[in-house]
């Protein structure tokens, strides 16, 4: 067993001498291998020159010494002139030759030259002419050929092998026995003497070269750079910034000078942290098979500073020599932070919405429940008592209440989440502002009546001097709709409602109303008043009413007088009542108003009207029959928009008087089916009343249904009332 580990240590050894200290990956790396010759290439191109000047004195002293024992002949002195013939070419080539070939090539054609110079020169003197010291000479030449050169080591090693087995066979064959193996012991051993040379200069330049780079580079960007020599327990600074200057100049140990670095320099919150980050005791085990850690800190001026220790040098698989770089981060790490914190809050908004969101879907599933409840209820006592009328009636009264809650949950939810992604679109409709806010009251006044709440108006209150404005008269009646909504809400029985109407400002074109709305009902909490005009949020939901809200109410207020430029602010104390203070700008028109109200004189029958009702669903097509059927209205019922058009164009001209026309149906929308009716060629193609009877309710979707065609759009849950409406509209012109 100790002698296999004994084996793959002298293996291990044997392959970081031949791959100068690199790892198994970086050896198979070829990419690297290709850049480290590069380097020791380039190192030898341009250390030619200079070993050109030393051959020249070599072979001078050579010379000297060989006609001092062997006297002046042809044989003495030919070889050393042909040798520096040779030199001289090699230095003339250097200086002439233009590189086409690449660093790599170019060092090993000139390497192989100038080798062959010296080989020949050693095979003259130790093979043809047998010299007396010849043995010694060629020891001499084989480490001087061997060690002058930075050689990668398998290029270095297959060159020394190549020249040792030409000179083999050739003694082999020209020299006695007993001095050929004189010589091929004293080859071989001036062979791995001189590759050892090789390989320690190889690995020492390249290191060097290297560590220069890595030095030049990070000079560029770092404030810090420090060589430690574990091994030595030495501080060697390259570079600092002045203000360390004095500090770091009278550091003897590793140990006591980065103790000091942090007793002086180093913020005293990450202190401690530094100390354990730069103890070197424990460093080659928290590196493990990394070439690198990082630590950030701040110095005592609070300025943020990355610290790297990079592995610079091991010896027998130690880490004996590291480089310590610190880089100046104090922009990018305050903006890191700046971001952190608002990555932390953006976080914990996403998590209270999330929070406010799973409230309000918990508050959605009992508020929906609730009115299904109670109508799914009603229709099973219904079934049991068939007979008595007037439990029914009171029945059907309820369950009316009960859908209409629904339809308002649905509205709620919808209307703010067109308000959130900003597909509201307000109407510039010329209104008459005294119509509508006295439609808004007439509604109000009813469900106050209901309530037991009081209506009031204020008597001060101002004219209103401009009732003629541009304005969304639908977005109006949801603002005031919803505030007065709220007072009767959570107000009590006996309670008051009161509104005051106060005209601003104006100049000329345009006018800023204010309304006053205050009750006196169970009021809300300062605390809650922050939030109140955020969505899904509600206080009392122990409010007198028989179904809360979504707690939307007060958010599209919000966002829809947003977008009208207006302003609500609220006042409230518990227990006393709430005000409400909204003021909306208006373009004032210089046009008379031309109202919309029919005069009672002027109301026709619908009685005997053919209508075509096109509605994929059953129920929704039953209903519309049955009500329709009531009102003494002929119907014909298809399924989709195609039998629609198969259905107008089968009858004869005029058959109808109207479509009710669903938009989403099977085979064919209304939308389409709308389009094709009108490219008919007949003459009540154009003139016929089409209206888009859809649960599309938005105002887009009016748009749309206008766009292709239609004439009017009536939303579902539909009232009979408004369909009757828009027929004696549209069919009696």
């Amino acid at each position: 067993m100790a002698g296999k580990n004994y084996i793959q240590k002298a293996k291990k050894r044997i392959v970081e001498w031949f791959s100068l200290g690199l790892g198994e990956g970086e050896i198979a790396n070829k990419d690297m291998l290709s850049e480290y010759k590069m380097l020791l290439a380039k190192d030898n191109i341009e250390a030619m020159p200079a070993y050109c000047k030393i051959s020249y004195i070599v072979l001078g002293f050579m010379l000297i010494t060989r006609v001092i024992m062997n006297g002046v002949s042809y044989i003495n002195i030919v070889p050393y002139l042909c040798a520096v013939i040779g030199i001289i070419a090699i230095d003339i080539f250097l200086n002439t030759y233009s590189i086409k070939t690449g660093y790599v090539k170019m060092s090993y054609t000139v390497l192989a030259l100038y080798g062959i110079i010296w080989y020949a020169l050693c095979f003259y003197f130790d093979v043809i002419i047998h010299s007396d010291r010849a043995n010694t000479m060629t020891c001499l030449v084989f480490m001087l050929l061997t060690s002058l050169f930075k050689l990668y080591p398998r290029d270095n090693i297959i060159a020394a092998l190549v020249m040792y087995g030409v000179m083999t066979v050739l003694e082999l064959y020209h020299t006695p026995q007993d001095i050929f193996y004189l010589n091929s012991v004293d080859v071989m051993a001036a062979l791995i003497i001189g590759v050892a040379i090789g390989q320690k200069n190889t690995s020492a330049s390249l290191s060097k070269k290297i560590y220069t780079d890595m030095y030049k580079a990070a000079t560029k960007t770092s404030i810090l750079v420090a060589q430690i020599d574990m091994f030595g327990d030495t501080f060697r600074i390259l570079r600092s910034p002045e203000y360390m200057v004095k500090l770091l100049s009278e550091i003897v140990g590793v140990r006591d000078g980065i103790k000091r670095i942090a007793e002086q320099f180093i913020y005293e919150n990450h202190r401690d942290d530094f100390l354990k980050f730069m103890d070197i005791s424990t460093l080659s085990e928290r590196l493990g098979d990394d070439e690198q850690l990082a630590f950030y800190f701040q110095d005592i001026y609070r300025k943020w500073y990355l610290l790297n220790i990079v592995v610079h040098k091991k010896t027998r698989g130690r880490i004996s020599s590291v480089i310590v770089i610190a880089y100046d981060i104090d922009e990018t790490k305050k903006q890191e932070i700046i971001y952190q914190q608002r990555l932390h809050c953006a976080l914990i908004q996403a998590e209270e919405a999330n929070s406010a969101k799973t409230g309000f879907l918990s508050r959605m599933s009992h508020d929906i429940r609730t009115p299904l409840n109670g109508i799914i209820g009603l229709l099973k006592i219904d079934d049991k008592h068939p007979d008595d009328k007037e439990l029914l009636a009171k029945n059907r009264a309820k369950m009316l209440v009960s859908a209409n809650h629904l339809l308002v949950l649905i509205n709620d939810v919808l209307q703010m989440s067109k308000l959130e992604s900003g597909d509201i679109v307000l109407s510039k409709e010329l209104i008459n502002l005294e119509d509508i806010l006295k439609n808004v009251l007439d509604i109000i006044e009813q469900r106050s009546a209901d309530a037991g709440v009081i209506l009031e108006h204020d008597k001060d209150s101002d004219k209103i001097r401009f009732p003629y404005v541009y304005g969304s008269p639908l977005h109006i009646r949801q603002i005031f709709l919803n505030i007065y909504g709220n007072c009767i809400k959570y107000n009590r029985v006996g309670g008051t409602i009161k509104t005051k109407f106060i005209e601003l400002k104006n100049d000329g074109k345009t006018v800023i109303y204010k309304w006053i709305i205050s009750d006196t009902g169970i009021g809300m909490s300062k605390e809650f008043l922050k939030h109140i005009f955020e969505p899904f949020v509600q206080e009392h939901i122990d409010a007198r009413s028989v179904y809360h809200g979504t707690g939307l109410g007060m958010s599209i207020v919000k966002g829809l007088l947003d977008k009208m430029d207006g302003t609500i602010d609220v006042a409230s104390e518990v227990g006393k009542g709430t005000t409400f203070v909204v003021t909306i700008p208006f373009e004032i028109s210089d046009r008379i108003y031309e109202s919309s109200n029919e005069n009672n004189s002027n109301i026709v029958s619908v009685r005997g009207l053919n209508v075509l009702v096109a509605e994929d669903n059953e129920l929704n097509a039953e209903i519309a029959e049955a009500l329709l059927n009531d009102e003494g209205i002929n119907t014909t019922i298809v399924h989709d928009g195609k039998q629609a058009v198969e259905c107008f164009e089968k009858n004869p001209v005029c058959a109808f008087d109207a479509v009710l026309m669903d938009i989403m149906m099977p085979n064919m929308d209304g939308i389409t089916a709308t389009k094709e009716i009108r490219k008919m060629n007949r003459d009540d193609a154009e003139k016929i009343p089409i209206i888009a009877l859809t649960a599309n309710a938005f105002d887009e979707d009016s748009k749309r249904c206008l766009d292709a065609g239609m004439n009017a759009h009536i939303s579902k849950p539909f009232q009979i009332n408004e369909i009757i409406a828009v027929l004696v509209k549209y069919c009696n012109k």
